[in-house]
């Protein structure tokens, strides 16, 4: 017999076992996080802000099964793959938000559709956008677009807007983007559901040659 072989090999010590379980529980949202928001550093920083709520989730569901597992090996006498078998739930978890950017992944066309129910116009000559929400955050999407008056009437339509009283802020601006509250003949439309407390938000901000617009979205 090999000396090599003769050595029994030691399990790894159960807190890095545990550790390497509680990150890939959480990893996955991140991950997701930092692909979804325009910005990824704050979508880095959305999903490490939910670490305690999914600490929760990793003590509820990944820490039972640990203990399930050491209870098994024990009084079975296991030895072989034990490492894998905690780090089952884990690696689930970790697989399932990744999975959702392939089969639904977060494109500037998919999110404007889900958004406001419609295609973005086909004769687009600029288009900017910001993109940001998920989890305990809410959702606020906000495009800023070029196209022909025509197509600008099409969308409003297509969106089911409806005119309002014009209320402008710089804030609604994206970087490099004109400034709405500098536009002349401004004219606001919005979309808000027929609720109390509503949920969401959509509305549009054009000027007086509807040949430009910033969009948004919100979900709270």
């Amino acid at each position: 017999m090999d000396e090599d072989e003769s050595i029994e090999q030691k399990p790894m010590h159960f807190g890095i076992v545990l550790l390497i379980s509680f990150v890939l529980f959480n990893s996955g949202f991140i991950v997701h996080e930092t692909i979804s928001w325009t910005d990824h550093f704050l979508g880095f920083v959305n999903g490490i802000h939910h670490l305690p709520f999914f600490g929760i989730g990793w003590l509820m569901y990944g820490v039972p099964w640990y203990l399930l597992g050491c209870f098994l090996y024990r009084k079975r006498d296991w030895s072989r793959y034990r490492v894998r078998w905690v780090l089952v739930p884990s690696a689930l978890m970790f697989a399932i938000f990744p999975a959702t950017l392939v089969i639904d992944p977060p494109t500037t066309a998919r999110r404007f559709k889900q958004a406001t129910q419609t295609e973005l116009p086909g004769n687009l000559q600029e288009l900017h956008f910001r993109l940001s929400g998920g989890g305990m955050a809410d959702q606020s999407d906000t495009y800023y677009l070029r196209t022909t008056a025509e197509e600008m009437e099409s969308l409003i339509k297509r969106m089911r807007l409806e005119p309002q009283y014009v209320v402008v802020t710089g804030s609604d601006s994206l970087p490099g983007c004109p400034d709405p509250s500098t536009w002349k003949g401004l004219r606001e439309y919005r979309r808000v559901p027929e609720e109390d407390f509503p949920q969401w938000y959509l509305y549009l901000v054009t000027d007086e040659t509807k040949t430009q617009a910033y969009i948004r979205f919100m979900r709270i």
